[in-house]
């Protein structure tokens, strides 16, 4: 249902399942995938995004934007790799934001997704460098 875009019916499916299933690992990471989907479609054309980044490279709140819309859309490395470039430039920006987002991404793709795993090695290098 996801994949097809009937992410309410989906949703509503999810929200029927009994409490001991909805405490599930991969229920509770398709209930994030579903919040990630609905914020992106609120976030704007990614297209604007990027020629905003054209002219405002360090625009950090508009790099977390896009990353966000690139991750719903299956770009997980241009996610990962924007994420990663304000961990680089600011560590401090927004609370440590864009590590705590590309946390958020892992949890949804999965342990041992191969987004995952080259994601956590960039991560890594930045945070034990």
């Amino acid at each position: 249902m996801i994949g097809a875009g009937q992410w309410e019916r989906a949703r509503d499916l999810l929200a029927s399942l009994p409490p001991e299933q909805a405490k599930d690992g991969a229920i509770v990471a398709l209930l994030t995938r579903l919040g990630q989907i609905e914020e992106a479609r609120k976030l704007g054309d990614p297209r604007a995004l990027e020629d905003e980044l054209t002219r405002e490279p360090d625009n950090h709140a508009v790099r977390v934007k896009l990353a966000k819309i690139l991750n719903v859309e299956g770009d997980r490395e241009a996610a990962t790799d924007h994420l990663i470039h304000i961990m680089k430039k600011d560590r401090a920006w927004d609370d440590d934001g864009a590590r705590r987002q590309l946390l958020q991404f892992l949890d949804v793709w999965g342990f041992k997704d191969p987004a995952s795993v080259a994601a956590r090695r960039k991560m890594s290098a930045i945070l034990f460098a």
